[in-house]
């Protein structure tokens, strides 16, 4: 083998091996890049799943004080209706209905009874 044959195997060689290690690190490059796209994407599905309960809990929240809201109207409906029939109970000289009536108020709504 000559000096040029061996000088031409050396170059080869070089070239082959570069060709190879510049390929390894493109796939590797293309690997990062891919895995970055992902965290960035895995990012935005936390993000919008994290929204997405965060609008739910202020619907729960929303929906849980209207629900108190309501059942306080009803209790100080029914204690209106209470005081009504008493009243009615008291006209009619009832007065053991009436007292059993006023019992029965909520005792956080009674005010004067």
């Amino acid at each position: 083998m000559t000096v040029t044959g061996i000088v031409l195997a050396v170059l080869i060689a070089s070239l082959v091996g570069t060709t190879f290690a510049w390929r390894a690190s493109s796939v590797a490059r293309d690997q990062e890049a891919d895995a970055r796209l992902n965290e960035v994407e895995q990012r935005r599905i936390a993000e919008f799943a994290r929204d997405a309960a965060e609008i739910e809990r202020d619907r729960a929240d929303a929906e849980s004080k209207r629900a108190s809201e309501a059942m306080a109207a009803l209790r100080r409906q029914s204690y209106s209706s209470l005081i009504a029939a008493a009243n009615a109970a008291i006209g009619e000289g009832k007065f053991n209905s009436a007292r059993n009536l006023l019992i029965q108020c909520p005792e956080e709504l009674r005010h004067w009874e």
